[in-house]
């Protein structure tokens, strides 16, 4: 009995699989960050590798609730990647936020003491954000074991939008890279709804991103009080 794809290949589409603004880019580095602290929480070292696994594999199961993530991935030797996780990483590194050790990342004591209020906030005001969580914990757990999660991923088959609709596996694409070079990897499901960070989410990230420790934190800043920043962060 032929199973349904749940996945596809299409092209590049850089409103779909790229943030368009500064609040996109914040949405997705507050994900990594989130998954950084679930893996101290669980005791479960956090790469490079898991943590875009985590965010692919969770984006795609809740595929047909909700969309949470701006940055895409396409086809790679590893499974589903994007090298501007490491961008992402290394800004988040300059914020004083996340440190590496080795392969492995990990909140700073910075990280994890300005991450907490801004989960607190979200647990307020979005009524969306149990529903990832639970997701991502379910994840977090499936993709510590690198090498045997790459191999359940390969084997996935996609709809080839790119190729007359015909069925691949993810394997043939990442074996193709002349051909596949401009193509990302998503569900095939459309979401019912985006998620989006709450505004009082927004104002802690830039915060943060500016320096502004918790402790310093007086009153709500309004969002249009950021806009420098949000240029920084395009």
């Amino acid at each position: 009995m032929f199973t349904q794809p749940k996945l596809k290949l299409v092209k590049y589409d850089p409103g779909k699989h790229s943030p368009k603004d500064g609040i996109e880019k914040l949405n997705d580095f507050f994900f990594i960050l989130f998954i950084l602290l679930k893996g101290e929480e669980k005791d479960i070292p956090i790469t490079i590798g898991i943590l875009i696994k985590t965010l692919f594999t969770a984006q795609v199961d809740l595929s047909k609730k909700i969309s949470f993530l701006h940055t895409g991935f396409y086809p790679y030797s590893h499974g589903p990647f994007n090298k501007k996780f490491y961008s992402y990483i290394s800004e988040l590194e300059e914020m004083g936020l996340v440190k590496k050790d080795g392969y492995n990342l990990s909140l700073t004591t910075n990280g994890v003491n300005s991450f907490q209020p801004i989960l607190e906030e979200i647990k307020r005001e979005s009524e969306d954000y149990n529903l990832i969580e639970n997701e991502i914990d379910k994840k977090i757990v499936e993709c510590k074991s690198f090498w045997p999660k790459s191999r359940e991923l390969h084997k996935e088959q996609l709809i080839n939008e790119i190729d007359e609709g015909k069925v691949i596996t993810m394997q043939e694409a990442i074996d193709n890279p002349s051909k596949y070079w401009n193509a990302y990897v998503e569900s095939a499901e459309r979401p019912d709804k985006e998620f989006i960070l709450p505004n009082s989410v927004i104002n802690r990230l830039l915060d943060i991103s500016a320096g502004i420790k918790p402790e310093d934190y007086a009153e709500r800043i309004i969002l249009n009080d950021h806009k420098q920043l949000l240029e920084m962060l395009k």
